[in-house]
C-alpha cells in the first residue's frame, strides 16, 4: 500500500473521450494523459494525384507552419510542408508535375487545389541530403478551415526533449481518407534516438530522429509534435507548464519507416506475406530546423522582408492624417488561429519555485 501523498499512490481519472459516459481507470500519480487536440489535425492536408488511369489518389501528407511579420507589422506569412520524396514519386507518375492538394471546407466538403511540383522549394544547400519541401501559399481563409502552426515554436535546445518522449503525428491513411471530409488520423509513439550522427536511409546519409511509431506510406510529410508533458528538468531547473496542461512542440517531419523482407516459408506463403515488406516499427523524422532552414532561404526571407517593410512604412504616421492598419488578406481568419496558436505559447520557461510563489501570492 502506497501512502496517499506519493508520488506513485493510483488516483481515479474520468476520460470521457470518444464516449458517451466518463470512464475510471487508475492512474499512478507521475502519469500524465497525452490529450491530442482536434484543433491539431487542422494543420494538415492530404496530397493527391491522378494517376494513368485517371484515378485520383491520396498519396502524402502536407502542413501548414507560419512565420511573424516584422517591423512591428501585425499577422504571419504561411507556408505549406511536404516530404520532398513526395513530389518526386509525382514528377514519375506525372511528368507535366501536377499535383492535388485537398482541403477541407468550411460549412462541409473538399476542395482540390492544383499545384506544380516546381512551385515547392527544397533546403538551400543543395549537397545537403534532405527531404523537405515548401510552398509559400495561404488558401483563401474564407473557403478553407485550416490552422498554422508557429514554426519558431518547434522543438530547441531549451526544450530538454530526449529519447522516451511521446511523440504523436497527425496525417493520412490511405485506406480511410474520408469521403466528405479529410480524415487525418493520429499515431502515436516515443523518440528512440536523437539525431547524435547521421542514419542511413534510401536517400542518403540524413540526419534525423528514430522515433517508435508505425509510420505507414500516406504519413510521410506529416508533422510530428512532441509531448514535454506538464513538468521537466531542463538545465538542472525543474521547469512547469504554467497552465496545468501538457506542452506539444513540433519534432519535425515524417520522412519514412524501417521494413524488411519477411521469410519466405510455407506459412508466410499462405499468409502472402512471402514478397512483402515488414514494417519495423522504427520511423524516421527530419527535424524541425530542416523545416526552418527551408522556410528562410533567401528567397522567401527577402520577400518578406521587403513586403513587412512596405507594410510598415505605410502605417507611419503623417501630417495632419489619420492612418488605420488593415487587416492583410492572410489574416482574415486571425481569430480562427488563435485557438491553435495557443497550443504552442505554453513554454516551459517558468522555474516550478516560481511558479508556486507566483499562485501563492495571487
Amino acid at each position: 500500500m502506497t501512502h496517499p501523498d506519493s508520488p506513485y499512490h493510483p488516483r481515479l481519472c474520468w476520460d470521457s473521450r470518444g464516449s458517451e459516459r466518463p470512464l475510471g481507470r487508475l492512474l499512478n500519480g507521475r502519469d500524465v494523459l497525452m490529450f491530442v487536440p482536434d484543433d491539431i489535425r487542422k494543420c494538415v492536408c492530404f496530397v493527391c494525384l491522378d494517376d494513368e488511369g485517371g484515378v485520383r489518389r491520396a498519396v502524402g501528407t502536407a502542413f501548414f507552419v507560419s512565420v511573424d511579420r516584422g517591423y512591428g507589422v501585425e499577422g504571419h506569412w504561411t507556408y505549406l510542408v511536404t516530404a520532398k520524396h513526395i513530389l518526386d514519386g509525382v514528377r514519375v507518375r506525372r511528368p507535366d508535375g501536377q499535383l492535388l492538394l485537398r482541403f477541407n471546407v468550411r460549412g462541409g466538403g473538399v476542395q482540390y487545389v492544383v499545384s506544380h511540383v516546381d512551385q515547392w522549394l527544397t533546403h538551400p544547400d543543395a549537397t545537403l541530403v534532405d527531404d523537405v519541401a515548401v510552398l509559400a501559399w495561404a488558401p483563401p481563409a474564407e473557403l478553407v478551415d485550416y490552422l498554422v502552426y508557429p514554426v519558431e515554436s518547434s522543438v530547441s535546445e531549451t526544450t530538454g526533449h530526449g529519447v522516451g518522449d511521446e511523440v504523436f503525428l497527425p496525417g493520412l491513411f490511405v485506406n480511410h481518407v474520408g469521403r466528405e471530409r479529410n480524415i487525418p488520423i493520429v499515431r502515436t509513439g516515443n523518440i528512440a534516438a536523437m539525431p547524435d550522427e547521421p542514419i542511413d536511409s534510401k536517400i542518403g546519409s540524413l540526419d534525423a530522429y528514430l522515433v517508435e511509431a508505425r509510420s505507414i506510406g500516406g504519413l510521410s510529410g506529416s508533422p510530428v509534435f512532441v509531448n514535454l508533458g506538464l513538468y521537466r528538468r531542463v538545465g538542472g531547473t525543474l521547469m512547469q507548464a504554467q497552465d496545468g496542461q501538457s506542452v506539444f512542440r513540433l519534432l519535425g517531419l515524417m520522412h519514412g519507416h524501417y521494413q524488411l523482407k519477411a521469410p519466405v516459408t510455407n506459412a508466410a506463403e499462405l499468409d502472402g506475406l512471402s514478397d512483402e515488406a515488414i514494417n519495423m516499427g522504427i520511423a524516421i523524422v527530419v527535424p524541425a530546423d530542416r523545416i526552418k532552414d527551408v522556410v528562410n532561404r533567401r528567397e522567401y526571407a527577402e520577400a518578406r522582408d521587403r513586403a513587412d517593410r512596405e507594410a510598415a512604412d505605410s502605417l507611419q504616421p503623417v501630417l495632419d492624417s489619420a492612418q488605420t492598419l488593415e487587416m492583410p488578406d492572410d489574416e482574415a481568419n486571425e481569430s480562427e488561429f488563435e485557438r491553435f496558436e495557443d497550443l504552442t505559447d505554453k513554454l516551459l520557461r517558468v522555474p516550478k519555485k516560481e511558479l508556486d510563489e507566483k499562485l501563492r501570492d495571487s
